[in-house]
């Protein structure tokens, strides 16, 4: 019985003034924490997975929650375990893979991460792929490919996620 250990989260409270920057004095909260400074919601907002939760008027009670921006969620890497089971171009074990947008969620070219952006990949040839700047894709006969990313398809440097 091999269990997974929890990822920490912190929990902020924020408008969406605040998350988009058009009100520059909208406040965000760390939930139990406080006020926190503009400066510092900038930069969760460039290393955290973002969640969006709508509450109905009295702020009590949530009516939707949204799912992760950025990340993989587990329903999403479940479904890649059933559709992909390995990595897609090397047959490595899912326990040495990742999830990897096939256009790059932070590249110019605004990549999604829906399971049609999605592939499994290990951990080897995740980076590969990303630091020989290539693009993944799936051929019409259903095997994947690379080839030289296209400029709309290349992160920035510095700035790649754990799943990008």
């Amino acid at each position: 019985n091999r269990r997974t250990p929890t990822r920490a989260q912190i929990v902020v409270v924020a408008t969406a003034e605040s998350l988009s920057g058009d009100n520059p004095d909208s406040l965000a909260d760390i939930v139990g924490g406080g006020p926190l400074l503009t400066s510092e919601l900038e930069r969760l907002k460039c290393n955290g997975e973002i969640y969006g939760m709508l509450f109905d008027p009295t702020g009590e009670q949530p009516l939707w929650a949204g799912r992760a921006i950025r990340g993989c969620t587990d329903t999403q890497w479940r479904a890649l375990l059933v559709r992909d089971g390995e990595c897609v171009l090397t047959g490595a074990d899912p326990t040495h893979c990742e999830a990897h947008h096939l256009l790059p969620y932070e590249a110019p070219g605004k990549g999604r991460t829906d399971i049609t952006n999605l592939a499994m990949v290990s951990v080897t040839v995740h980076h590969w792929l990303h630091d020989s700047k290539l693009t993944l894709y799936q051929e019409s006969d259903g095997t994947w490919a690379t080839r030289p990313a296209l400029p709309h398809e290349i992160a920035p440097r510095g700035r790649r996620a754990k799943a990008a």
